[in-house]
């Protein structure tokens, strides 16, 4: 596979799926410390299912259109479902300052939605 080509159907295991996650628009409040003065540096931190933590690259400014994109692999068996009805994934943002990180803010996403049909 080319640097920057996604997963393809073709790669995947009998069995698998593919989960895309795009995370855009993220926009940040001027009062909070001092993003007045500075343009802050943040990193958004997700959690899902079994998968390594997965992290935006460095975001500069008080908005930013594309936050995060990932094609993450899983097996769609009852765990995943499980997980999907009663799970939930954990996002974060965090400062940067130099090599240290401060967290400014952090929530859960409830799956189950995903599993509603429509109509």
């Amino acid at each position: 596979r080319e640097s920057g080509e996604g997963l393809r159907f073709d790669d995947m295991a009998a069995g698998k799926t593919l989960v895309v996650v795009t995370l855009e628009d993220l926009t940040l409040n001027r009062s909070f410390d001092d993003f007045n003065r500075h343009d802050p540096e943040t990193i958004l931190v997700f959690d899902f299912f079994v998968h390594d933590t997965q992290h935006s690259h460095p975001l500069i400014g008080l908005h930013t259109r594309s936050v995060l994109h990932r094609e993450l692999e899983v097996t769609m068996d009852n765990m995943l479902l499980r997980y999907l009805h009663k799970g939930t994934a954990t996002l974060q943002l965090f400062r940067v300052r130099g090599l240290q990180l401060q967290l400014i803010a952090s929530g859960e996403l409830t799956l189950a939605p995903l599993l509603k049909a429509e109509g």
